[in-house]
């Protein structure tokens, strides 16, 4: 390892760990089913192209939400977002950006942090119909506060086509790389192998380069690419720049992507991918 990966991944070690105390303790919601929270906002009068655009967006403990809502609404590269992946959320910010954005939405918190009384966790934005909806739960605790992550997944009607889409915030750094990585698996693993327009996005925490590596060769092996490479940081630069948050897609590729580099809304940077069904 060299010294300047040694330096930053004790950099970030530390911050997490305070990042742990700090919502210490925590509840999780283990089971699959719940809780569940959605709403149906759109008009329903979206015109599909053979194009859809992605947005998926950390907003730092769901505490800007005014904010988020004026960038994706505002921000040429970001508004009108067929559908926009959110992490670190809970249910009245996920609801209140559906409603000032006229979409659909559902939401699945992870955990509730018990000494704030709020919830944590995935929610997905959309503008045409959502059909089922699931949680998933990722495997292993994180050390410290012993608190789970999810994915939180819907099937959308672009259109006329089917179209799975998942919200996914995978652990830390705290947590082992090969962990985090079993975490990716699993989510991988559970897109069933016939659906043909899959996307999946998120906060990955692929903190070094391997691995966002290793991250792309797991959806390989399940046929998505790594649809938002060439994207750049995706977290604003103190003290590291890196490359946090992704989009993988199957049956699609990716015309144009990017990031908003001056959002204020959050510590990460709003990512958007526009992709062209195949």
């Amino acid at each position: 390892m060299t010294a300047k990966k040694s330096l930053l991944l004790l950099c970030l070690l530390c911050l997490s760990c305070a990042l742990l105390v700090a919502c210490h303790p925590a509840i999780n919601y283990l089971d699959p089913e719940g809780p569940k929270f959605a709403g149906n906002f759109a008009p329903g009068n979206a015109v599909f192209s053979d194009t859809v655009k992605i947005v998926t967006f950390n907003i730092e403990f769901a505490q800007k939400i005014d904010q988020a809502i004026l960038e994706l609404s505002a921000v040429e590269d970001l508004k009108n977002a067929d559908i926009i992946l959110l992490q670190e959320m809970d249910e009245q910010g996920s609801e209140r950006i559906a409603q000032a954005l006229k979409y659909n939405f559902v939401y699945y918190p992870a955990i509730r942090y018990t000494r704030e009384n709020r919830n944590f966790g995935n929610a997905i934005l959309t503008r045409w119909p959502i059909g089922y909806t699931k949680k998933i739960i990722l495997p292993f605790e994180a050390p410290g506060n012993n608190t789970r992550r999810i994915a939180a997944a819907a099937a959308i009607m672009i259109g006329k086509l089917e179209v799975l889409a998942y919200s996914l915030h995978t652990a830390t750094i705290v947590q082992r790389e090969s962990k985090r990585l079993a975490q990716v698996d699993s989510v991988a693993r559970s897109i069933p192998p016939d659906v043909n327009l899959v996307i999946v996005g998120g906060d990955l925490n692929t903190v070094f380069e391997d691995n966002i590596t290793e991250t792309e060769n797991i959806f390989l092996h399940h046929g998505l690419i790594r649809a938002s490479k060439g994207s750049g940081p995706t977290n604003k630069p103190k003290p590291f720049s890196q490359t946090l948050d992704h989009v993988f897609a199957r049956g699609m590729h990716a015309l144009s992507v990017g990031t908003f580099k001056d959002s204020q809304a959050s510590d990460h940077l709003p990512l958007w991918v526009k992709l062209k069904i195949e």
